[in-house]
């Protein structure tokens, strides 16, 4: 505990030997200097602290405890920048923060002091009411494996709104293997999955156009000559009832179905041949 330290006894680097007191104690210890003298030989140096009195030259504890405020300072300068909330927290329900970088404004939208040691808010009761369960498990699943942990899920903002967020984070662990933090990153992802539920509500729309038209539909990734899509009147037109299950589970592919259909129609081989060229410049 940093209020516990009676004295860092400092001796040419790179040895540094740090004397544990409790205040006010007279403590005298020796501290071995292997760094200068005569190679192979040590020299015992005294180093002593009376209650009260700093000893020159040596930091007091205050010193330490300003060095621990720079660190983090310089922690939240180097990530003021960034587009997303980095963090460091304590692997609890509430995710309690110990650190929070000020993108905690633009993604929750409060400030990070209000998150820090839940200070207002916690971050476990911003995290969604159905995503909370899944988060703790899987987190935990991955911590106690010493894994890094990739989630997605949704967080209400201070304005009543909900974000969509992307979360990676890892375990901090002490010298006897104890988890001690989680330490990670939050992006927002909102703009992202709004398209991706666009896209899908669009595709469902696609789908029922094609079901109910009189038209034939096939559709096959150029890539792969996979079959992506076909509709009923699709085999209807092109006879084609033999091949649905098939088509269906991929056992054929698009090139299978062009030379079932075509086969019969004029200039099919050319046909054939300027879609298979497609496929060979994709």
């Amino acid at each position: 505990d940093i209020g516990q330290l009676g004295r860092w006894a400092l001796c040419r680097p790179p040895v540094v030997t740090m004397l544990v007191a409790s205040p006010g104690d007279a403590v005298a210890k020796d501290v071995e200097d292997r760094t200068g003298g005569t190679k192979g030989k040590r020299r015992t140096h005294r180093i002593g602290k009376t209650a009260g009195r700093d000893r020159p030259g040596l930091p007091s504890v205050a010193a330490t405890e300003g060095d621990a405020s720079a660190r983090e300072a310089h922690w939240r300068s180097l990530f003021a920048n960034f587009p997303g909330l980095a963090y460091r927290c304590r692997s609890d329900p509430a995710w309690t923060m110990e650190l929070a970088s000020e993108g905690c404004l633009d993604l929750p939208g409060y400030p990070s002091a209000d998150l820090t040691e839940n200070r207002k808010v916690s971050f476990g009761d911003l995290v969604h009411p159905d995503d909370r369960g899944p988060l703790w498990d899987k987190c935990q699943r991955n911590l106690a494996a010493r894994r890094t942990c990739s989630n997605e899920y949704r967080i209400r903002t201070a304005a009543g709104g909900e974000k969509w967020v992307w979360d990676q984070a890892r375990g901090v662990y002490s010298a006897s293997g104890e988890l001690a933090a989680v330490e990670g990153f939050i992006s927002d992802i909102t703009a992202r999955k709004r398209a991706e539920e666009q896209l899908v509500g669009t595709e469902a729309l696609l789908r029922r156009m094609a079901e109910t038209s009189p038209l034939a539909f096939l559709v096959v990734d150029s890539r792969t000559d996979a079959i992506r899509y076909f509709n009923e009147r699709f085999i209807e037109v092109w006879g084609l009832a033999r091949l649905e299950e098939a088509m269906r589970d991929g056992s054929v592919k698009g090139t299978d179905v062009l030379g079932a259909t075509l086969g019969g129609v004029r200039g099919a081989q050319a046909l054939a041949a300027s879609y298979l060229s497609l496929l060979s410049e994709d």
